[in-house]
């Protein structure tokens, strides 16, 4: 089992992605990114724990639905597809 930290670098690095930086943000790697979510949803048990990566997740790949995504009011209907990754997860 991966410890929690690994979750907390996520966290880190999504909000190093979303925060406006004065130099440019180096790009994750696809395989990095696949590698942590995999551990995040492996760690993720307790409802809090679960509900923070589900934010991380919609934060880092659908950054217009974030909390921070600066629309208000936040969309009514989702586009197909739209952030179905972070619905299926919540909706296990």
């Amino acid at each position: 089992m991966i410890p929690l930290s690994a979750f907390t670098v996520f966290l880190g690095c999504v909000s190093a992605l979303a925060a406006p930086a004065s130099q440019p943000v180096t790009s994750l790697s696809d395989a990095l990114v696949s590698k942590v979510k995999t551990n995040m949803k492996q760690i993720a048990t307790h409802s809090w724990e679960i509900g923070t990566a589900l934010e991380a997740l919609t934060e880092f790949e659908w950054p217009s639905l974030s909390v921070f995504g600066g629309s208000l009011p936040p969309p009514v209907k989702l586009h197909s597809g739209e952030a179905a990754d972070v619905i299926q997860w919540a909706t296990q």
